[in-house]
């Protein structure tokens, strides 16, 4: 049996090291942006669910520019297993991982879509502090990470061996508040929640869409089935417009009947417009692979296209874009904001551009 004085002890250490854990850890990463390729001229602090980039020409936000700018990554990892772990990063441009303060991937330079590993051990349930520094000079900015724990390979003499690699769960990562601004609260992806960009400070160029197209901000508000009835509704061109009553069936890219009204109301406006075209971006939430998350929203956007050209607008005018999870307009931390995730946009361009 054990004494009173053991249970004190034990109530003691959980109220003063687990339990804090336990009710104010929030699941996430602090993500700070820099307008330079060296982390010194910060532009915003938001939080985030993982380390994820992969922008062609693209913004990660509109504080920040699409090309020569600068990120770091900051949370706290706690381990799920003891073992060695083998963490992956796949990187364009330069990237360098900490986890308490030991290198573990130094790749700081220029190159073109690479990835780099490196091993550590780690303890079970022990908590680390896991660091990603992140810089994109021209193009196309990507920072995947992945991880093999002792589970999926096999131990000789402690090394892990052929193990495979994968996405990390969220559910191991942490906020680090010693990264948060002071008095500042933290907000969902895509909240600012640092000081803004001040005057003189060089704002990020427009993003653009294909070579001319400037990307707008997403509008989410309108009704194309109500506004059909009563006058032709005015759509504007150059602008990301959420499709609201567009849905699949789960996990595919079948439409559901309810998707066809607002669908069949883009194509009355396309043909009383014919100059224009149409670009159709597809979206998923953060759960599950970023392969497959990426493969499931070109399949969507194609289905929504494959409906329009059924309906008689040519393949010419016609255009599809896959963003998988990269663009978020919500933090995925519960089942309506998933929902919120997954959608269809589109843009209405001008056919000469």
């Amino acid at each position: 049996m054990y004494s009173v004085k053991s249970w004190l002890t034990f109530v003691v250490f959980f109220q003063f090291t687990m339990l804090p854990h336990l009710v104010s850890a929030q699941q996430g990463v602090v993500a700070e942006y820099f307008s330079d390729t060296t982390l010194k001229n910060r532009v915003l602090t938001r939080v985030e669910s993982k380390p994820y980039l992969n922008y062609l020409r693209e913004s990660p936000a509109p504080e920040v520019s699409d090309q020569y700018f600068s990120t770091r990554w900051t949370t706290i990892l706690t381990a799920p297993v003891s073992g060695e772990f083998i963490f992956s990063l796949r990187a364009d441009d330069g990237v360098r991982l900490w986890i308490d303060g030991k290198i573990v991937i130094d790749a700081w330079r220029d190159q073109e879509v690479t990835t780099y590993k490196g091993s550590i051990f780690l303890e079970k349930l022990r908590q680390y502090k896991l660091e990603i520094e992140y810089y994109n000079s021209i193009l196309h900015s990507v920072l995947m990470l992945s991880w093999g724990t002792p589970e999926d390979g096999f131990s000789i003499f402690g090394y892990n061996f052929f193990a495979t690699l994968k996405e990390i769960p969220s559910s191991v990562f942490s906020v680090d508040s010693t990264a948060l601004p002071k008095r500042t609260i933290t907000s969902p992806v895509q909240k600012v929640i640092s000081k803004p960009v001040s005057k003189n400070q060089k704002t990020a160029p427009p993003v653009s869409v294909g070579d001319k197209n400037p990307k707008m901000p997403v509008k989410q508000s309108i009704r194309l089935d109500d506004s059909l009835s009563k006058a032709e509704p005015v759509i504007a061109v150059n602008t990301l417009i959420k499709l609201k009553s567009v849905r699949f069936v789960l996990s595919k890219y079948e439409l559901l009947e309810g998707s066809y009204v607002e669908l069949d109301a883009i194509v009355v406006y396309m043909k009383n417009h014919p100059t224009l075209k149409i670009k159709i971006v597809g979206h998923t939430d953060y759960e599950g692979n970023w392969t497959a998350n990426y493969t499931l929203s070109k399949q969507r956007a194609n289905a929504v296209a494959d409906y329009f050209r059924a309906k008689g607008i040519v393949a010419d005018r016609l255009l599809v874009e896959a963003m998988g999870s990269s663009k978020p307009i919500v933090f995925d931390d519960n089942p309506q904001n998933r929902e919120e995730n997954r959608r269809v946009e589109f843009m209405l361009i001008t056919a000469s551009d």
